[in-house]
């Protein structure tokens, strides 16, 4: 009877930490570096997101999204699973708030970052990005 209530209690621990989130938010502080090039690739999902710009010199840059912090693209706090793109410019899946000028592939962004860790990894955490022109 013990070890059931000790394998109940290390369950609910766990699946009560997994439906609060990952443990992706890291601590960035300080002034941001920025990046500016055309936004490749954009998507969120229930606790994180991710996307890519391609800069002028060809290269591409891929940026981390935690959504335990708001995320702003030109000013408007967004959450968007699959933005209007180049091929498809309708409003979005599940988009609140997307601006209608920023197309995937298509708009020139200047991207808003930090350098973190994750899982021991580094990684480039953004939390805001404006378009340019």
């Amino acid at each position: 009877m013990f070890r059931l209530g000790v394998f109940l209690a290390m369950f609910v621990a766990l699946t009560a930490g997994a439906a609060a989130g990952p443990p992706f938010d890291p601590h960035v502080s300080g002034k941001p570096a920025t990046a500016d090039g055309v936004l490749l690739e954009f998507g969120m999902g229930n606790w994180a997101g991710g996307f890519a710009i391609r800069q002028s010199d060809q290269k591409i840059r891929r940026f981390m999204v935690s959504l335990r912090r708001p995320f702003i693209v030109d000013g408007h706090q967004v959450r968007c699973a699959f933005p209007p793109t180049v091929r498809a410019p309708h409003p979005g899946t599940m988009c609140e708030k997307w601006p209608s000028n920023v197309r995937v592939g298509f708009t020139r962004v200047r991207v808003y970052y930090w350098r973190a860790t994750l899982y021991g990894e580094p990684v480039l955490v953004a939390r805001a990005l404006r378009t340019l022109k």
